[in-house]
């Protein structure tokens, strides 16, 4: 078996065997953890008969893993009582101080059925304290030093027995004085080592432990400086606790410094296993990237000891010598030891520190709570109540702790804060509630949690953030219903459910039903709302017997006349006599139970056009300036929807007898052409008759003035004419005979009518067409608007122009016809105008034009009904392009 002396930390054996049972002085698993690992022998007894509480498993092997843990020592392992272990824990038990024992030899059975052994041990006792600084038990910490004191005297007997010469009992005394050295060495390490571990049994601080360690590791070492980080891990690098040694410029320029790899500390850590380095040229061999030379701060050789906690490397220590070292196993051992020990101490420092300051902290905690905070007992009594609490409560906290909370409240339990306490308390699981508390008069949101005793409890007043969500969620509801309809009786009646009850128990509007009118307002309530359908019923009598004195200077009517709200936060009971009628009126407000109004005027555009009202009753609550604007901004978005359902209703009312007069106008003209047509053919064929001679001979003279009242009458048919067709679209009475129509013959027939025009006025007439380009629509149509378009741009042209004619087709669906003339142009602004009806640019008094101004309005509307379009652009001066599109025909 192993001595736990020539133990390494963190084996294999070790780290597999647990405790034998969690020692109840330390809550910590990592501190748990560390007992379980270290090499050396621990134990913890308690009380006067020291029954074992925990033993390691260096301990527990030396034993022979018996079962001890809960007996006492004197039945678990009477060789302790007879080897006097037993008379000295009674000591240091009743006096309360600690013992060190060297070399104490004890008779111990390793097995059940093995032979009785000697062993011999270095063991410290130290007294463990209760809470109230009395003894209630001892840690013991050993190391088994068998081997040594056998090989002592197996040298001893040796070098008795040896019959040597001279010079060898001079070697062998060297020899046997360098061993004994060696052992002395070692036995020295042990005891400084004991004498540590007592130490930093009192260190209650980082700082106390490094001052203990750094002084003991110097002396055993005989470490010239040495120093304790401890290892950030978060940062990744080392923040030195307290160095010993080091002059003051060297310790300050390594006060942090970073975990890199190939420097020793650092690789101490990462590798997880002391680092020594014995030379100079060790250094440079090993370290060859470190950027400092040991011998250039004045050191020859150099130790890193990793400090762990559980798992996790926690610090490291660092120790410096001037000169170079031999670096054997038993320091090697030793420094493990230490850096065991060291990981110890400083978790215990930890954990003392926490225990320490646990209260402090946990009353800190509280008071930085600045949310409302209690905590009850299990039948609902207050155990504590922070300030915040006694203020939202409005009770003290002397007069609320130990009492529960349905006796210092009577509504208690209609609080969700009771039901939510209750729930906690009978499922142990957390809870979150939030409503209207009647012990406050404000909604509140609770955070329950379960407790060893009972339940503590966060709360908050959320009343202002349950109004904004509420005024939000009211006025979109809100919005959506007055954008739904224009029916503003139907969208009014859903604004006033939406308002019951996040604003109100009752909620009417009135609407002025004779707006701008003199004389008294006449008022139509389209809505009125309540949740309960028998207090509906209620009012519609209340009102029917008490209507609103619309003529009046107070309440609803006041508002009205003056456009300003008002609100009674709180209606009381004598302000209810002071404006009952009679008592039958009293006694139905009180049946009503008001007690808290508003009412704002619905105005849109500077006009008021109603009122709204709202009302608490039954629930209690009263109103705020909160509630006020809300209620305003609900009433500015009423008001603003029944104006545009007026405005709406007058523009259709509008629209509907301007269809009616252009239908008129339209249907007036249609019979005042087909009238005026019957006279012009007559004088048409008249003058034909006369132009023959007909009724005798025709002078000359006679003949010309004939061919003048001739073309005057065509000119003026061909007026009629046009007047006649645009008003036959206008009606929708002209029919479209749609077929396939070849783009370039219908080009043909248009150029042959207006040639002699263009060649009179010396104009080039130009087909640039593409073949083959057909396009859906009627001939007759097609023909009319080309006539037209065509005609126009002879006529606007000066003389010696260029007018071209151009068809292509725009991709599989779509066909362009393009006339393009050099005239005089039309102004951007004209360009739409051109197409509206009795319209021609330039035409004026003194330059009257030809034509009524029709035939580009009638072409359009033609292209329009055929499904394509009719569009002009134009550079003044330079000339205009018309483009005719139509669906490509042919397919």
């Amino acid at each position: 078996m192993a001595d736990s002396h020539h133990s390494t930390p963190g084996t294999e054996a070790d780290a597999a065997e647990p405790l034998s049972v969690p020692f109840r002085a330390v809550d910590d698993e990592r501190l748990t953890e560390i007992f379980a690992n270290a090499p050396a022998l621990i134990v913890v007894v308690r009380g006067p008969d020291h029954v074992f509480e925990l033993a390691n498993p260096p301990y527990l092997r030396l034993l022979g893993h018996r079962d001890i843990v809960g007996r006492p020592v004197r039945d678990a392992v009477p060789e302790v009582a007879e080897a006097g272990f037993l008379a000295v824990l009674d000591e240091v038990y009743h006096s309360g101080e600690p013992f060190v024992g060297i070399e104490l030899p004890m008779q111990i059975r390793i097995t059940p059925d093995g032979p009785v052994e000697e062993r011999f041990f270095n063991f410290v006792y130290q007294p463990l304290r209760d809470g109230d600084g009395r003894v209630d038990g001892i840690l013991g910490h050993g190391v088994d030093i068998t081997d040594l004191v056998v090989a002592r005297r197996i040298a001893e007997e040796q070098a008795a027995e040896l019959e040597v010469s001279a010079d060898e009992l001079k070697t062998a005394g060297v020899r046997l004085a360098q061993e004994a050295q060696e052992r002395e060495r070692t036995l020295d390490q042990a005891r400084r080592l004991q004498r540590l571990t007592a130490l930093l049994n009192q260190a209650v601080s980082p700082e106390a432990v490094a001052d203990v360690i750094l002084e003991g590791g110097l002396a055993a070492t005989g470490a010239d400086a040495a120093s304790l980080a401890m290892l950030r891990a978060e940062a990744r690098q080392f923040e030195i606790v307290r160095t010993a040694g080091y002059g003051k410029e060297l310790a300050e320029r390594y006060r942090t410094f970073p975990l890199e790899p190939g420097r020793p500390v650092s690789e101490a850590v990462l590798r997880r296993e002391i680092v020594l380095v014995d030379s100079p040229e060790a250094w440079r061999k090993g370290f060859p990237t470190a950027s400092e030379d040991l011998v250039k701060l004045g050191y020859q050789a150099f130790g890193a000891v990793p400090v762990a906690s559980g798992e996790r490397t926690i610090a490291v220590l660092s120790f410096s010598f001037r000169a170079p070292q031999e670096f054997d196993e038993a320091t090697r051992t030793f420094l493990a030891t230490l850096g065991e020990q060291c990981g110890l101490a400083l978790e215990r420092a930890r954990l003392h520190t926490a225990e320490l300051h646990n209260a402090e902290r946990l009353a800190a905690l509280l008071e930085t709570i600045q949310d409302p905070f209690a905590a009850f007992d299990r039948e609902l009594r207050f155990t504590y109540v922070n300030p915040q609490a006694e203020q939202l409560l409005g009770k003290p906290a002397a007069e609320l702790m130990g009492r529960r909370m349905d006796e210092m409240f009577a509504d208690a339990h209609q609080s969700p804060m009771y039901a939510g306490i209750h729930q906690t308390v009978r499922t142990g699981e957390p809870t979150q509630v939030e409503g209207f508390s009647p012990v406050i008069g404000r909604w509140v949101e609770a955070r329950i949690y379960p407790a060893p005793d009972g339940v503590s409890l966060v709360f908050q007043d959320v009343t202002d953030r349950r109004r904004r969500e509420d005024a939000a969620s009211l006025l979109a509801e809100a919005s959506r219903a007055l954008s739904a309809s224009l029916d503003y009786a139907t969208t009014l009646r859903a604004v006033a459910q939406a308002a019951v009850p996040a604003l109100g128990d009752w909620c009417a509007v009135d609407i002025l039903a004779n707006p701008g009118a003199e004389g008294p307002p006449e008022m139509e309530r389209v809505a009125i709302f309540h949740r309960d359908a028998t207090k509906l019923a209620l009012a519609e009598e209340f009102t029917s017997l008490y209507p609103t004195d619309w003529s009046g200077e107070q309440g609803s009517a006041g508002v009205l006349k003056t456009g300003t709200p008002m609100m009674v936060p709180r209606i009381s009971d004598e302000m209810l006599v002071a404006g009952a009628r009679d008592a039958e009126h009293l006694a139905m407000m009180r049946l009503l139970q008001f007690c808290a109004v508003i009412t704002v005027p619905l105005v849109a555009r500077g006009r008021t056009v109603g009122v709204l009202t709202l009302c608490m009753t039954e629930s209690g609550r009263g109103y705020d300036e909160a509630d006020l604007r809300v209620a305003e901004d609900l009433a500015h978005r009423a008001a603003i929807a029944v104006d545009n359902a007026r405005l709406f209703r007058d523009a259709e009312r509008a629209r509907a007898e301007a269809e009616a007069a252009n239908l008129a106008k339209s249907e007036f003209l249609a019979v005042m052409s087909h009238e005026l047509r019957t006279p012009l053919n007559a004088i048409g064929g008249y003058t034909e008759l006369l132009a023959m001679g007909i009724r005798g001979a025709v002078t000359p003279e006679q003949a010309t003035d004939l061919e003048r009242i001739r073309r005057s009458q065509q000119h003026l048919l061909g007026l009629i004419n046009e007047v006649l067709n645009y008003a036959k679209l206008e009606t929708g009475i002209v029919r479209f005979d749609i077929g396939d129509v070849d783009v370039p013959g219908a080009v043909g027939e248009v150029e042959s009518l207006v040639l002699p025009q263009a060649q009179a006025r010396r104009h080039s007439l130009v087909s640039d067409c593409d073949a083959g380009v057909v396009v859906r629509a009627d001939p007759e149509k097609l023909r009319q608007i080309l006539l037209n378009v065509v005609s126009n741009a002879v006529r606007f042209t000066p003389e010696g122009g260029r007018i071209t004619i151009g068809a292509r087709t725009r991709g599989d669906s779509v066909a362009e016809i393009t006339v393009t003339d050099t005239g005089i142009g039309i102004p951007e602004d004209k360009l739409e105008a051109i197409f509206e009806p009795f319209v021609q640019v330039g035409r004026g008094l003194n330059t009257p034009g030809e034509g009524t101004g029709l035939g580009l309005a009638i072409s359009r509307d033609l292209a329009r009904g055929m499904g394509g379009d009719l569009v002009a652009r134009s550079t003044p001066g330079e000339g205009s392009v018309f483009t005719l599109t139509l669906p490509s025909g042919g397919a």
